[in-house]
């Protein structure tokens, strides 16, 4: 699989990011007033894409299972340093990582030519770029968009039991059977997980974002499916890189770690309503914690940058 990605990436590459800065990596500012509640619950709505493969349930998809991660279009120090990112945070959200040699489920592809690359994926691996209905996956190639994220998800039963496949949805998923579940309204009859994630990088727009800030924002949408096209609330974001580029946080944000801990804390078989409500109140106490000091240690993540902060990868 990845001499295929380096196959695509290759007649395409550009130059990398520069490095990132081993002096700031490891640390986050945190600054600002504290968020209301309202405020919280607004930017959870505007960026939190609830999966449609369910239905009825509108849940929102998160890994169930380890990460392995596959990176191509970038220097060697680079590549390792994203996965490395990564895998470190799939390890502190509790879903682990797979080492050297795995069957890669996230694809990180780096390529002056995104269009194209997906194009030529949809006959030559469409397993890379499955999970949308055509129309949705037109509209993507035909966007400019610095990263577009392509992902895939499955379902099991509220219980966590897989189903049955019996045919291929309008949406691109499979529909499946699943077993017998007693709903209620705290109790869906469904899961939804995150089966594979392609996200394809515009190398063109590129231009003076560091490794420490692609990695963050591939983080977010590697790890959770988020509307990146929304009108953003008044909340610091890494989501905010492209266009801001330098201007943006320079790695992930109090209101970004509290996001993906409270996506990966809350129930899975809940409805999707039900989750948003209790991901509001665990992001609210989370950013609460960590705004009591200004300057802190990443909580996600740390280990990678601590290994990866003087890496020099050529430009």
């Amino acid at each position: 699989m990845l001499h295929l990605l380096l196959a695509l990436a290759a007649s395409t590459a550009a130059p990398a990011p520069p490095p990132p800065d081993p002096t700031t990596g490891p640390a986050i500012v945190v600054e600002g007033r504290r968020l209301s509640q309202h405020e919280v619950s607004e930017a959870v709505r505007a960026i939190g894409r609830p999966d449609d493969a369910g239905g009825f349930e509108f849940q929102f998809a998160r890994w169930d299972g380890p990460l392995c991660v596959a990176v191509a279009g970038l220097p060697r120090e680079g590549g390792e340093y994203l996965a490395d990112h990564l895998g470190a945070i799939a390890r502190d959200l509790g879903i682990g990582s797979k080492g050297p040699g795995c069957k890669p489920n996230a694809f990180i592809i780096v390529t002056a030519d995104p269009a194209a690359l997906i194009q030529r994926a949809r006959f030559s691996k469409p397993g890379l770029v499955s999970g949308l209905y055509p129309a949705l996956l037109d509209r993507i190639v035909r966007s400019d968009d610095a990263v577009r994220a392509i992902a895939s998800t499955d379902l099991t039963s509220g219980d966590g039991d897989a189903g049955t496949p019996s045919t291929y949805g309008e949406s691109g998923h499979d529909v499946v059977t699943l077993p017998q579940w007693n709903a209620s309204k705290l109790n869906a009859p469904t899961q939804t997980h995150l089966s594979r994630v392609t996200v394809i990088v515009d190398s063109r727009q590129l231009d003076g974002i560091s490794y420490a800030q692609l990695s963050a924002y591939l983080a977010m949408v590697t790890f959770a499916r988020l509307d990146v096209h929304s009108s953003k609330p008044d909340v610091d974001t890494i989501l905010t890189l492209f266009p801001r580029g330098q201007a943006a946080p320079q790695d992930l944000t109090a209101f970004d770690q509290a996001y993906l801990r409270a996506l990966y804390t809350v129930a899975p078989n809940m409805p999707g309503d039900q989750q948003r409500l209790a991901m509001i109140g665990m992001i609210q106490k989370l950013i609460d914690g960590l705004e009591k000091d200004k300057r802190l240690r990443a909580p996600i993540g740390l280990a990678a940058h601590e290994r990866a902060g003087d890496a020099q990868p050529s430009r």
